[in-house]
């Protein structure tokens, strides 16, 4: 009886350990799901530019904007820079914004580049998500011809702060510029490459003849 009740203990433990490891294993499932999910979000789409190992991320409210901000992407582009560029929003897809700034820094992302206009005020929301540097960039709009979005992009409270730049294309070329200049700290030769943008500029308006 004795070697009975042993005998039926041990299948008792090994039919627990069983259990424990089917459970164990549907839990890292679950959350390598989760985490696949969490990381395809942010996939290439119609919507979605997306460059492997991106340093920047260009984020707009809505795809209207990338008329204005195809110049920050172009201005990147100029100088090699790997980039991505999303669509938004900061009221529609709050859950989205947050999600995407909270991961950007473990993605790579050095820099996001953030532009809305009204009220909406995406580069707010990303910088309240992430310690990365985000630099807004205002939208021209039609009620107020861009005023709105650069206060509500300006007018941050102490304690979260949003490099704002010039209202429209002005804004998104110096925004890349910009971000350029923050990524050129730990690299010496996007440092000179900035160097040469700038000594052209000045070669260029030294050399300008009015007829």
């Amino acid at each position: 009886m004795v070697s009975a009740g042993i005998h039926l203990i041990r299948e008792s433990n090994a039919q627990a350990r069983d259990v424990v490891t089917r459970r164990h294993a549907g839990s890292m499932a679950k959350q390598k799901t989760r985490s696949n999910q969490s990381a395809s979000t942010f996939s290439a789409s119609e919507r979605h530019r997306v460059t492997a190992s991106s340093l920047v991320a260009i984020v707009m409210g809505s795809k209207s904007d990338w008329e204005t901000m195809r110049a920050a992407s172009d201005t990147l582009k100029d100088f090699g820079i790997r980039h991505e560029s999303h669509v938004m929003s900061a009221h529609r897809t709050p859950k989205l914004a947050a999600e995407f700034a909270g991961a950007a820094e473990s993605r790579g992302i050095e820099v996001i580049i953030a532009a809305a206009g009204g009220a909406a005020h995406l580069a707010g929301i990303i910088a309240a998500h992430t310690t990365l540097p985000v630099l807004g960039v205002p939208m021209k709009s039609d009620a107020l011809n861009g005023l709105d979005s650069l206060l509500s992009t300006v007018q941050m409270p102490a304690g979260i702060p949003v490099g704002t730049l010039a209202i429209g294309k002005p804004g998104a070329t110096n925004a890349a510029l910009f971000a350029i200049a923050i990524l050129a700290n730990k690299r010496v030769e996007l440092k000179q490459k900035l160097k040469d943008f700038r000594a052209a500029q000045e070669k260029k308006i030294r050399e300008t003849k009015l007829d």
